[in-house]
């Protein structure tokens, strides 16, 4: 993986680790988490771009800062899901 950014290489291992439909609570949220950190590292890569003047980057800088919000707001109910089995 040597041609891979730091945000490739995490998306990679993230889509490695995908937990399957049927995983317990606590898997899902703490793969969700990890989603999250991941978009904010592919975030930080279109920033670079953006800081150049690419308007694009920047549309996807917060593309993907706006799909991590969302990943930890699911995380968050996935939390709540295991607090309420317990």
């Amino acid at each position: 993986m040597s041609g891979l950014s730091t945000a490739g290489q995490a998306l990679l291992e993230l889509l490695r680790t995908k937990p399957n439909p049927f995983a317990a609570a606590a898997e899902r949220a703490a793969w969700l988490r990890e989603k999250a950190r991941v978009l904010e590292l592919i975030a930080a890569d279109y920033d670079v771009g953006a800081a150049a003047g690419s308007e694009l980057a920047a549309r996807e800088a917060e593309r993907s800062r706006q799909a991590a919000a969302e990943a930890l707001e699911s995380a968050r109910y996935w939390e709540g899901r295991c607090t309420d089995a317990a």
